[in-house]
């Protein structure tokens, strides 16, 4: 037996916004992707890529990578780049296809630095700043 999907354990990553768009599925049927924006299958909510360079500060390690997020609404276009970003509930999921292979990471939630839409506002505890949890629950 083998896991397809690993938990990852953020809480030694530093996540830096690099940008946002839509997720459009990929119909392996007609090999292309769906015209229609992605929607997350238990809260309805559409998915987000959310672009962002990933640090490992201990390993001294650091890339590019993106995470789909199902969002209440898309990232404010005020956003700072390299604005820092936390994700909850992050998995990734190993591929190959056609001789390329990857990961794809998929989260439950994103906190963000600034207001986004319907997001539930919490305090920031370390700073000043006032941050915002976007999570699958915000829009009640």
């Amino acid at each position: 037996m083998s896991l397809q999907t690993m938990p990852i354990d953020t809480s030694q990553l530093e996540f830096r916004y690099h940008g946002a768009s839509e997720y459009r599925a990929f119909n392996k049927d007609t090999e292309k992707k769906e015209k229609e924006q992605a929607r997350d299958e238990n809260t309805g909510y559409p998915i987000y890529t959310i672009r962002c360079q990933v640090l490992f500060r201990q390993q001294r390690e650091s890339g590019l990578i993106s995470v789909r997020v199902p969002l209440v609404s898309p990232p404010a276009e005020d956003m700072e780049f390299e604005q820092p970003v936390t994700f909850e509930g992050a998995t990734s999921k190993n591929w190959n296809m056609e001789g390329r292979d990857g990961q794809t990471w998929i989260a439950k939630a994103m906190t963000i630095g600034n207001g986004v839409g319907q997001a539930v506002s919490d305090s920031a505890s370390s700073s000043s700043r006032k941050t915002t949890k976007v999570t699958a629950d915000a829009a009640a």
